[in-house]
C-alpha cells in the first residue's frame, strides 16, 4: 500500500483514509505500507499532529498482522526530522516495523526483502 502525502493535510484526513484503505476488498492484514513523503514539507507538520497520528493510528493495529512501514524523505534536514518523529510513531504498536528511507527504491527493496524473509 502506498501512501503519498503532499501539501496541507489534518489527521482527520490521514485517519479516514487508512479507514477507507481497511475496508478495500484487496486488502489483507499483513500488507505492509509505504509513506511517500518526498512531496511534503515535513518541517510543516508540527510535532501534535505527530502525536495525535499514533494515538489515532493505534486503535486499527489490533486488525493489522506483522507489517512493514517505510516513509520516504529526500531531504537531509527532513530524514533526520522523521527520524525523530519515529520515536512517536513506535506507540502505534509493536506489530509495525518502522524505518526511514531516503530513496522510493531502497524502500520498495526493503519491504520486499522483509516479506521474502
Amino acid at each position: 500500500m502506498v501512501i503519498k502525502l503532499s501539501g496541507d493535510f489534518s489527521v482527520a484526513e490521514l485517519v479516514r483514509g487508512y479507514e477507507a484503505a481497511l475496508r478495500d476488498p484487496k486488502f489483507h492484514p499483513d500488507i505492509s505500507s509505504l509513506w511517500d513523503l518526498t512531496n511534503l514539507d515535513v518541517a510543516k507538520v508540527p510535532l501534535s499532529d505527530v502525536r495525535e497520528l499514533a494515538k489515532e493510528m493505534r486503535q486499527f493495529m489490533s486488525q493489522r498482522g506483522d507489517i512493514q512501514s517505510a516513509l520516504v524523505t529526500r531531504r537531509p534536514s527532513e530524514y533526520h526530522l522523521v527520524r525523530i518523529y519515529l520515536t512517536f510513531l513506535r506507540l502505534i504498536g509493536s506489530n509495525v516495523h518502522l524505518k526511514v528511507f531516503k530513496a522510493l527504491d531502497e524502500a520498495y527493496h526493503w519491504i520486499e526483502e522483509k516479506k521474502a524473509a
